[in-house]
């Protein structure tokens, strides 16, 4: 089970099996144009990586993610 499936576990805005994702910041920037190191697959969600990758240089923006449910 994705992660983001057991921290939103019965929530009506996650169904139990995505066909995708969209990630944004929260001002509807695309993660690419951030300059933030992220990780994003439909298995494992979205990770924000700036402070593992680059401690304490860089901190990660609010993002905001959309399911997209069959």
């Amino acid at each position: 089970v994705p992660h983001y499936q057991k921290i939103f576990a019965g929530q009506p805005f996650v169904c139990s099996n995505p066909t995708g994702l969209e990630v944004k910041t929260v001002d509807d920037r695309e993660p690419s144009a951030t300059g933030d190191t992220f990780r994003f697959t439909l298995k494992e969600g979205f990770y924000c990586l700036n402070q593992i990758i680059k401690p304490q240089k860089k901190k990660c923006p609010d993002y905001k993610i959309k399911f997209c449910c069959p």
